[in-house]
């Protein structure tokens, strides 16, 4: 008969033996298992029968065989129960367990056997309001250090350039184009000299008026560093009718009207602007209006389109000199006639 009143467990089976040292290496879940095992004088065979454990599943715990343990929840419980009926510390020896069945997965092309974590132990990591702060830190710096390279990119190369419309060399009826393209969003744009807003996403779209012949449209993006990026298009306008005309109004003096009920314009600036004028439904001039420079029209209907229309000066027939819009900015298709 087995004296069970010196031992600390109830476990059928199991035999009191003076304990050994205690190890000073770490020794592995299964090798403290089956040394306790083998000092008690069980065998596999015994154990199995006293906890309801099938053999083989306490001799893959004992050799850390991953392909023949049950699933880690059963795998934890028969190692609670085993470590327990050997009369060690069962939340000691599950954890231990676990951090071993953890590393041998993480390492599994590794083959890895329970001598070689003799001396593994691994530190546990440990969430503190320093580390958070730490993490936290980190990434503010990453993300300022993202976004001072983008800004010091913006300084140092032009900005991307790219036109979807006029195609180059495109031929037209209309006395206007749209031009319309993408860019980075924070340059400036400028279309024939004149600004453009650009959007939120880089893109822009401008309508411009353009006269009959070749009409080159130069598009000039810039940087926040002064960087240029240039696109230039060629867009010729054709004619309505076989009758050659003048594309530009001679730089004289005033031209008398022809016609009874014919209305004269002239136009002046302090500043190079550009504009477009239509005579009677013909392109009469298209480009730039010089500071000094006096140009005038004379037809039955004049139309008017400007990129700067607060730094444009008209004067109409007699009448005096005044702006010819009070908003800064582009001013379209402003007609003049006799009424």
């Amino acid at each position: 008969m087995i004296d069970k009143k010196h031992r600390e467990y109830s476990y059928p089976g199991a035999l009191p033996v003076t304990e050994p040292e205690e190890d000073t290496e770490y020794v592995p879940v299964g090798q403290r298992l089956k040394r306790k095992r083998e000092w008690q004088h069980q065998t596999l065979l015994d154990v199995s029968r006293a906890l309801k454990i099938q053999e083989k599943s306490l001799k893959a715990i004992e050799e850390l065989d991953v392909e023949k343990l049950p699933a880690q929840v059963y795998a934890r419980g028969f190692v609670k129960l085993y470590a327990e009926f050997m009369g060690l510390d069962a939340d000691q020896t599950v954890n231990d367990f676990t951090t071993e069945l953890t590393n041998v997965r993480v390492h599994k092309e590794q083959k890895i056997i329970p001598q070689q974590l003799r001396s593994f132990r691994g530190p546990k990591l440990i969430i503190t309001p320093r580390l958070v702060a730490v993490i936290v830190g980190t990434m503010v710096a990453i993300i300022a250090l993202t976004y001072l390279f983008v800004e010091v990119r913006g300084f140092t190369r032009a900005p991307i350039l790219e036109l979807s419309s006029p195609m180059d060399n495109t031929r037209i009826k209309e006395n206007n184009v749209a031009v319309k393209g993408k860019t980075d969003p924070t340059a400036e744009v400028k279309i024939n000299g004149e600004k453009v807003f650009v959007q939120s996403d880089g893109s822009f779209s401008e309508t411009i008026g353009i006269g009959v012949g070749l009409n080159k449209i130069r598009v000039v993006a810039k940087s926040i560093g002064g960087k240029e990026s240039v696109v230039a298009r060629e867009v010729f306008v054709a004619q309505e009718d076989s009758t050659p005309g003048p594309s530009v109004a001679p730089e004289s003096s005033p031209v008398p009207g022809t016609e009874n009920g014919a209305v004269q314009l002239q136009m002046k600036t302090d500043e190079p602007v550009w504009i477009s004028v239509v005579v009677d439904g013909k392109s009469a001039f298209n480009g730039s209006l010089d500071s000094g420079i006096e140009k005038t029209f004379s037809g039955k209907e004049i139309s008017v389109t400007a990129g700067k229309g607060n730094k444009i000066q008209i004067k109409q027939g007699n009448g005096d000199w005044k702006i010819l819009s009070e908003t800064p900015g582009v001013v379209r298709n402003l007609i003049f006639e006799n009424k």
